[in-house]
């Protein structure tokens, strides 16, 4: 089974709040970092955008949208309070797959959201995972694994899997989220300040975001085993 590798990188954004959080903000100051990334190689994050966030009731709703997100600012203020947010800015590997909003992170099962970015280079599975794109058969992985796994477990087995039956991995960054913790793996063979996630964690606010938001102290995410926040 082969993944199509991207040419740019996608971003995403987990936030869990101790109190009701308004994600305006954050999302106005991920939009930026989003645009602002144009001027660099490897940095298209245009191809649209979603957002998951968990009710009252613990279910996750989502939004998304086909345009960049930096021109959908108006949305971000019709978005409620809660305390758990998934984001993810796109990037889609090819023009065959842009323009369809299947596609768009995050992805959600009952209790968690999924967001991928990466750059895998000839992946061959030996089993069969469901999914039209790299990111959904990805996702299917992990979900598969968590049915006998504990969710950090299920995180490290999945992506040793992908490293041992891929040519090359340029990077492999994942993010799960539950109303309870954040989990994150970061991987990348090269250009550090853009690939590695980072970590943010206060009294109140706990993130783990592609790059440093303003106003927050971030920390680069280890790259061996799996971060649990």
């Amino acid at each position: 089974m082969l993944f199509p590798y991207a040419l740019f990188m996608c971003r995403f954004l987990l936030v869990q709040s101790a109190e009701l959080l308004t994600p305006s903000e954050l999302l106005d100051a991920f939009a930026r970092m989003c645009r602002a990334s144009r001027s660099r190689d490897d940095a298209w994050q245009g191809d649209g955008w979603g957002v998951a966030w968990l009710a009252p009731d613990d279910t996750w709703v989502i939004r998304k949208s086909l345009r960049p997100i930096w021109e959908e600012a108006g949305e971000f203020r019709t978005i409620p309070a809660a305390r758990v947010f998934a984001i993810h800015a796109r990037s889609a590997s090819n023009e065959r797959d842009s323009n369809n909003l299947e596609f768009n992170q995050p992805y959600l099962d009952e209790k968690y959201a999924f967001v991928f970015n990466g750059f895998l280079r000839g992946v061959t599975m030996p089993r069969r995972l469901e999914g039209k794109i790299g990111a959904q058969r990805i996702w299917n992985l992990i979900r598969a694994e968590m049915s006998t796994h504990e969710p950090a477990d299920a995180l490290a087995r999945s992506v040793r899997e992908l490293e041992a039956h891929s040519r090359q991995v340029v990077a492999c960054n994942v993010g799960l989220i539950n109303a309870q913790h954040l989990y994150a793996v970061s991987r990348f063979a090269r250009n550090p300040d853009y690939y590695q996630l980072r970590w943010h964690t206060s009294d109140k606010l706990r993130m783990v975001c592609s790059e440093p938001l303003p106003g927050f102290e971030f920390n680069p995410v280890p790259l061996d085993g799996v971060t649990v926040l």
